[in-house]
């Protein structure tokens, strides 16, 4: 706390919410090597030249506080996911196709 001695129980309670604020906000390797983690889960179907197009950073995630009246539905958290998720993908480069189980090998 910058002197040597005591520290009340507020100025403690002061610090950790400075220090909590303070570790969302920073961007660590850590992070960076589960974005690129995310990212080649995320397209692991599309071709080499539209891998490249994506970016790791698009996969960090953002931290900050809400402020009162700020606070997103649910329904619109989904809608915003959805919305991120598909503009991931190029026009036209994912197709997806539904088999029936005995269509599958292995299947039962």
């Amino acid at each position: 706390m910058g002197w040597a001695g005591p520290v009340t129980h507020r100025q403690f309670q002061a610090w950790e919410l400075w220090y909590h604020d303070l570790r969302w906000q920073e961007t660590t390797p850590e992070h960076y090597y589960l974005a690129q983690i995310a990212k080649e889960a995320a397209c692991s179907d599309l071709k080499a030249s539209d891998k490249r197009k994506v970016k790791t950073e698009r996969f960090l995630l953002k931290f900050s506080r809400a402020r009162k009246g700020q606070t997103k539905s649910p329904a619109e958290v989904a809608a915003e996911a959805r919305k991120a998720h598909m503009s991931l993908f190029p026009a036209g480069s994912v197709t997806i196709v539904r088999k029936k189980p005995e269509e599958v090998e292995g299947g039962s």
